[in-house]
């Protein structure tokens, strides 16, 4: 059974998923509250396989919205340069401050993502939330 509003507006939301994917190659999904994720939070990219052949990026952190798209903003620009995030390595310049990011191989949607993971301030992962970032793979 169809229903005229969802319809409509899953309809929209498509025809806006591709139009930003024409023009910025990629775009973000926020979803908070989604308990299959640590930190019950799933913050992801589409597009960057199909743009510029490196797997989408993941967040599980609490972090502002805004914030959130800021560093995965800067985190394309790294990759449209011609630079790739792989796992086991950590970065500087992804995030503001001294402290680097690493990444870890997830899964979401039934895809494979790199999951950005941020340290506390001491650059280490101890504390719930930080710790959290590395629990399961969602799928």
């Amino acid at each position: 059974m169809s229903i005229p509003f969802f319809d409509d507006a899953l309809t929209k939301q498509e025809n806006w998923q591709q139009e930003i994917l024409r023009e910025y190659g990629w775009y973000v999904h926020f979803v908070p509250n989604d308990e299959m994720f640590p930190n019950h939070i799933n913050f992801h990219t589409h597009g960057l396989e199909e743009s510029f052949n490196h797997p989408d990026l993941q967040m599980c952190f609490p972090l502002d919205t805004k914030i959130a798209h800021g560093i995965f903003s800067d985190a394309v620009t790294f990759i449209r340069e011609g630079k790739s995030f792989r796992t086991g390595v950590k970065y500087t310049g992804v995030i503001e401050g001294d402290l680097s990011v690493e990444f870890i191989e997830a899964k979401e949607g039934g895809r494979t993502v790199l999951r950005m993971i941020f340290p506390n301030r001491e650059g280490t992962y101890e504390g719930q939330i930080f710790a959290a970032q590395f629990e399961g793979s969602g799928d």
